[in-house]
C-alpha cells in the first residue's frame, strides 16, 4: 500500500471526506466559546477547540465502526454498479 492509498483508507475510517458531521459538532462547540469569551476568543484556543472537535469526530467514527463491526453503508450505495 503506497501512502495514498493508505490516507485514503484512514479518511474514509474516520470520515474527513464527510464534513457535515464535524461541522455539526463544530457549530454549538464555537457558539458556546464566543458566548463564554463574551466576542471573538483568543486564537490560541480557537485553534484547541477546533482540532479538538475534529479528533472528536473522528474517534467516533472509529468507535462506532468497531462496535458495529462492519462498516456503515447506505442501502443506495449497495445498489450502483
Amino acid at each position: 500500500m503506497n501512502l495514498k492509498q493508505k490516507w485514503d483508507v484512514y479518511s474514509r475510517l474516520t470520515r474527513i471526506d464527510r464534513p457535515i458531521g464535524t461541522l455539526l459538532l463544530m457549530w454549538p462547540c464555537l457558539m458556546a466559546l464566543m458566548l463564554a469569551a463574551g466576542g471573538m476568543p483568543d486564537l490560541k484556543v480557537l485553534v484547541i477547540f477546533i482540532i479538538g472537535v475534529v479528533i472528536m469526530r473522528a474517534c467516533g467514527c472509529i468507535i462506532n465502526v468497531l462496535n458495529l463491526g462492519r462498516w456503515p453503508v447506505a442501502k443506495s450505495a449497495l445498489k450502483k454498479p
